[in-house]
């Protein structure tokens, strides 16, 4: 997205800049004052008339990884196809979404995946 693009949000005009040196600072200070929240691989800032930063988005930056295996499959079988699905991605950062009710759910911190907090997730068709 290029800077001079533009959206309105809440009537407020809202310029978009590339999340690289003073506008990402900007961000993550700006994020952090704002109930600790984080910025998750950060592609472009948000800032409104006065050029404070009002937000931030990750625009493709992070391949997100999904998976099924049936429940009555073996916890060794689903760890096994995790495995070789992650090694497609040749050890680049990935995000991994998995349901609050999966019984996986204690073990995916052990496998090395940093707990970012919850979301609904929702697709929309190009």
């Amino acid at each position: 997205m290029s800077s001079d693009q533009r959206a309105t949000i809440f009537g407020e005009r809202i310029k978009i800049e590339p999340a690289t040196g003073w506008y990402l600072a900007r961000a993550q200070a700006a994020a952090a004052e704002d109930h600790h929240h984080r910025l998750i691989a950060p592609t472009h800032v948000a800032l409104n008339r006065q050029s404070q930063a009002v937000g931030y988005c990750s625009a493709g930056a992070l391949p997100m990884f999904f998976a099924w295996m049936h429940s009555q499959a073996p916890a060794r079988e689903t760890f096994e196809a995790w495995r070789l699905a992650q090694a497609e991605m040749r050890g680049q950062a990935h995000c991994l979404a998995i349901q609050g009710h999966s019984p996986l759910l204690p073990y995916v911190e052990k496998m090395g995946y940093e707990r970012l907090g919850e979301a609904i997730l929702y697709l929309k068709k190009g």
